[in-house]
């Protein structure tokens, strides 16, 4: 809002000093008259000041027309931003939205995750899971936000959208080997795995949606290892698969792990 302020500012100078030179100049020319109220007098000054007054309204009406775009301008200004305000508002909303089903959604595949670990016998036996749904117009969401939104945004909801492209295609793998355990093998170690990245993309959900109720409010985009701990408490996985996170989560902190905003809290 600070550049139609400034142009509405300048317009409003431009159009002072334009007052203020008629002003002087009127009172030159009345000065003038005053001396001598004669007819005569008078048809003199306007002769001998017609060239003067003719360069001073012309350059009285430039400026006011000057000021009267700049005004404009400023108002246009102020709508489109008004404008834009709303439309990031609306999309925060549905960003909102769309981030707690992808919530969702990580917590239903670290679930399917948990169950084919627990399905990991000799010999393998098939087993089914329905792959959770993933909100289809959540990426053009995201591109949108930050695309309206300040450049603080970026870089988390570009970690996030990679993550979730990287899980995704793992899923797949994952519930194909379930169904068809002779086409490839899956070990306890890539589940584990998989659990660790869906808590890591279930904390970074928490904090943009954070962000997104409360725009402008300086709410934290990054997460730490306890932020991801906490991920692994509310996904609701127990026992030893739990301990087998927890594990892997200490373990990645201290290795330096590529999620580098992942510092030991």
């Amino acid at each position: 809002m600070l550049r139609p302020r400034i142009i509405a500012f300048v317009g409003w100078l431009i159009a002072i000093t334009t007052l203020i030179v008629l002003c002087v100049y009127v009172f030159l020319f009345g000065d003038s008259l005053s001396k001598d109220w004669s007819r005569k007098n008078f048809v003199s000054l306007l002769r001998d000041w017609q060239t003067q007054a003719a360069a001073g309204f012309a350059v009285a009406a430039a400026l006011l027309a000057g000021a009267s775009v700049l005004y404009q301008t400023a108002v246009s200004f102020s709508i489109e931003e008004k404008r834009r305000e709303r439309r990031l508002n609306a999309l925060l909303a549905a960003f909102s939205y769309d981030l707690s089903i992808v919530i969702e959604w990580a917590s239903e595949n670290a679930k399917n995750c948990e169950t084919a670990i627990s399905n990991l016998t000799q010999p393998r036996t098939p087993i089914t899971l329905a792959p959770p749904k993933f909100p289809k117009d959540f990426v053009t969401i995201a591109i949108s936000v930050v695309e309206s939104s300040d450049d603080d945004l970026v870089l988390p909801v570009r970690t996030l959208l990679r993550n979730i492209q990287i899980m995704n295609s793992r899923m797949k793998d994952m519930y194909t080997a379930l169904e068809f355990p002779s086409s490839k093998m899956i070990l306890r170690f890539n589940l584990v795995g998989y659990i660790t990245d869906f808590c890591d993309v279930y904390a970074r959900c928490e904090r943009l949606i954070a962000h997104a109720r409360q725009p402008g409010h300086g709410a934290k985009l990054t997460i730490d290892s306890c932020d991801v701990h906490r991920a692994l408490f509310l996904l609701g996985i127990s026992g030893q698969v739990q301990a087998d996170v927890d594990a892997t989560i200490k373990s990645r902190v201290k290795a330096g792990h590529q999620n580098a905003d992942w510092p030991e809290s």
